[in-house]
């Protein structure tokens, strides 16, 4: 499946199915609810860890085909900040 070409807008406001999928993900690691998370919600206030960041961050690499090296994730404090580097980096399933 071709993967339509993003314009500087998809980057700005990435699409609803990445920003849902990042909060279940979220969800799942983390145990909070995906309904009552905002885009910028800090992992610290909801509780992250580094140990759930970890794991979060790989169930992020496998779920969007990603590689986030170690010096991105530590720019990847807020949920917004995680849907707009998928949206970003990553790659056409």
């Amino acid at each position: 499946m071709d993967r339509a070409p993003t314009t500087p807008l998809d980057r700005e406001h990435p699409p609803a199915s990445i920003s849902g999928r990042v909060r279940g993900l979220l969800a799942d690691v983390a145990g909070v609810d995906p309904a009552g998370v905002a885009p910028d919600a800090r992992f610290s206030d909801l509780g992250v860890d580094s140990v759930t960041a970890s794991a979060l961050l790989g169930r992020l690499e496998e779920a969007f085909d990603v590689s986030i090296p170690a010096e991105d994730a530590l720019h990847l404090t807020t949920v917004g900040a995680v849907v707009r580097y998928v949206s970003r980096h990553a790659r056409a399933r």
